[in-house]
């Protein structure tokens, strides 16, 4: 019975672990965002995120086009 408790407090230690460490891989990913408007008003922060998100969704379209295009004339 103490055997089950230490391995389900192995696995939520181990769960915690990996949540901490995707948390702070994804606060850090806006590090760069967040320097560069380090000394910019509120309003101008949002729209500059919000700019940042649209440079990637025009990213990630373009991508997913350009594989439609691949896989259009690969199977075709």
């Amino acid at each position: 019975m103490l055997q089950v408790e230490l391995v389900q407090m192995l696995h939520m230690l181990v769960f915690l672990f990996v949540v901490f460490m995707l948390t702070i891989s994804f606060v850090h990913s806006f590090r760069p965002v967040s320097s560069f408007l380090g000394h910019a008003d509120a309003k101008c922060r949002i729209s500059t995120i919000v700019l940042y998100f649209r440079e990637l969704s025009v990213v990630d379209y373009n991508c997913y086009h350009k594989f439609e295009i691949w896989r259009k004339y690969r199977f075709s």
